[in-house]
């Protein structure tokens, strides 16, 4: 009989214009973990509205999209926290950097995650938080 997969909660900021659950799914089968509404764990995913843009070009239309609630997912990762759920940030809203408004929604909600990693490259990303809760 096959082991199950471990299970997490994941919670997103945004869609990044559809690409996201395609990527998430991706990281997650690689650590053969399955996503659900109830663990310990959670891998919070601060993702653009339509598309990432340079961290250097913070703010960015393509990023800072109507439909994106950067102090309600801060608000929720700290009812996380609050839970005593672990909580690894995988920023790729922006390529090559934290996004700045994220981090002072972060600071005003009182969130300090495991992990907030950021970089170029949003598969290594999310891989590098995962990695932080496992």
């Amino acid at each position: 009989m096959a082991a199950r997969a471990r299970k997490l909660i994941v919670r997103t900021s945004a869609t990044m214009g559809g690409a996201l659950d395609a990527l998430v799914e991706q990281a997650l089968e690689e650590r053969d973990l399955a996503p659900c509404g109830c663990s310990e764990l959670v891998l919070a995913v601060n993702a653009a509205g339509a598309a990432p843009a340079p961290c250097t070009e913070q703010p960015h239309r393509d990023v800072e999209t109507h439909d994106r609630d950067l102090d309600a997912f801060a608000a929720a990762l700290a009812d996380d926290a609050a839970r005593g759920r672990k909580v690894a940030l995988a920023d790729i809203a922006y390529s090559g950097g934290a996004e700045a408004a994220l981090e002072a929604a972060l600071r005003a909600a009182g969130v300090a995650p495991l992990v907030h990693a950021s970089g170029d490259e949003p598969l290594a990303v999310l891989r590098a938080a995962l990695g932080a809760l496992l």
